[in-house]
């Protein structure tokens, strides 16, 4: 489809055209007729009967042919092709149709009208024709258009509930798997050790040996080593970058966004404390809901690395046009203060055509 302002210099070049054919005393019927169809012209925006105004539009240029010269007639074929090839991308077809029969039965009345030549009459109903046929060609092609973009929405539907149900199923039978693995572990390791450690028990009271001791004090931390193992199988809760990973997967399954996710090398080995881990998921969540809401691109790019000083950095990128300053919204003012109460750093900034937050959160703690 064509621009919008190309559309509207053609309609005004068509009526600045009529103008030249107007007879002197005629021109403010000449003027109301114009006002109303540009009036119209803009109402289509606004307005769901469409046809009711297309038809006005068409109604006002037999009318206005009462007022012209004889020699006007291509200027309202031209006014008359160029209003159904604007209906034809805006309306349904069965309006459409009853709007080329009315156009029809307007045509031939303003032709007995005016009264042309054999040979415009001729060249009238020729562009009548072929302009017919162009404008049924694409209204059925953009009501074909339609549906398959109605279609398409549906299978994205569809795709994207699947999806959220194949996520779904997948972690309960992650979780599921886990706690199969606790029990087997408490079962048969567990029992053991506790077996072990109640036997060398019974034979430190029967001599007191070094040895045994030592023995039973190592058999009591794997032990306890076994049950933490064992209570973090059975947790459900996902810390640091999985978390992160899972984040990005779960916003690709139920928004548009196409993320693509990059680690960069010792991020993924890095320990985070369960505040600077939580302070970072929810900086990358408000940083791709911000991008879901504001960008003009659904393709994002995050950026997690390891920063000089060993925490972690992020970088979050999206198309974004900007001539003037960012205004901060509640989000980005969000993502400041969780990285400053994380003791870490931020910028957010604009540089042309992507808007950018980057920063990083330190880390206390070892790598693993």
């Amino acid at each position: 489809m064509m621009p919008f302002y190309i559309r509207f210099l053609i309609m005004a070049a068509i009526w600045a055209g009529l103008f030249f054919f107007i007879e002197n005393t005629a021109r403010p019927i000449y003027l109301f007729s114009c006002s109303l169809s540009f009036a119209a012209y803009f109402l289509l925006a606004v307005t769901e009967r469409k046809l009711i105004l297309y038809s006005l539009m068409m109604l006002n240029l037999p009318l206005i042919a009462i007022y012209l010269d004889r020699s006007a007639w291509p200027f309202l074929l031209l006014a008359a092709l160029f209003y159904l090839y604007e209906a034809a991308q805006s309306i349904r077809p069965a309006a459409f149709y009853s709007l080329l029969g009315g156009t029809a039965l307007l045509a031939a009345f303003t032709m007995i009208f005016l009264r042309p030549s054999v040979i415009a009459v001729t060249l009238a109903i020729a562009a009548l024709s072929v302009g017919y046929a162009a404008c049924i060609g694409l209204n059925s092609a953009r009501c074909r258009l339609e549906e398959l973009r109605e279609l398409y929405d549906q299978v994205l539907e569809e795709y994207r509930k699947a999806k959220r149900v194949a996520l779904k199923n997948e972690g309960a039978a992650r979780a599921e798997e886990r706690t199969r693995i606790a029990r087997d572990i408490h079962d048969s390791v567990g029992h053991k050790l506790t077996a072990l450690g109640m036997e060398m028990q019974s034979m430190l009271l029967k001599e007191h040996n070094t040895s045994i001791a030592r023995m039973k004090h190592t058999v009591e931390e794997c032990l306890e080593e076994t049950r933490r193992a064992v209570r973090a199988l059975k947790s459900e809760a996902i810390e640091g970058i999985p978390a992160i990973i899972q984040l990005v997967r779960k916003l690709e399954s139920e928004s548009s966004l196409r993320i693509r996710f990059t680690t960069k090398q010792g991020v993924l080995s890095l320990v985070l404390p369960n505040i600077h881990s939580i302070a970072l998921y929810r900086i990358i969540q408000e940083a791709l809901t911000n991008c879901l809401k504001y960008s003009e691109s659904r393709e994002v790019d995050v950026i997690l690395g390891v920063s000089p000083v060993g925490g972690v950095s992020f970088e979050i990128r999206n198309v974004f046009h900007s001539p003037g300053p960012i205004h901060e919204s509640f989000g980005l003012k969000s993502i400041r203060e969780r990285v400053h109460g994380a003791g870490g750093t931020v910028q957010i900034y604009c540089d042309g055509s992507q808007f950018v937050i980057m920063g990083s959160i330190p880390v206390k703690g070892d790598k693993n």
